[in-house]
């Protein structure tokens, strides 16, 4: 099941097709808030937080930005959401 789907089918229907667009961008706008962009690549990080009136769970691993300016700069990757409300995703 591709990530749309998923977050759609698991939100109760809080996020629907009309809205699945701006939750996808509030979500990395989120992890992106809450990462240390100094934390090693390949750093394993758990997160927990309420978004669109659900609470999410999940983790991701750091990655490097791509700039050859900020090499040791990283961002969240390979993002997996677990829960969504307490209810397994997948």
């Amino acid at each position: 099941m591709d990530w749309n789907n998923s977050v759609i089918e698991n939100s109760h229907g809080r996020i629907t097709e009309k809205n699945i667009d701006e939750f996808n961008v509030a979500f990395w706008e989120k992890l992106n808030e809450d990462h240390d962009s100094d934390l090693p690549i390949g750093e394993y990080v758990e997160f927990k937080f309420e978004l669109f009136g659900m609470e999410l769970t999940g983790h991701y691993c750091s990655e490097p930005i791509g700039d050859a300016d900020y090499p040791n700069e990283t961002e969240p990757g390979n993002i997996e959401l677990y829960y969504i409300d307490n209810v397994l995703v997948y």
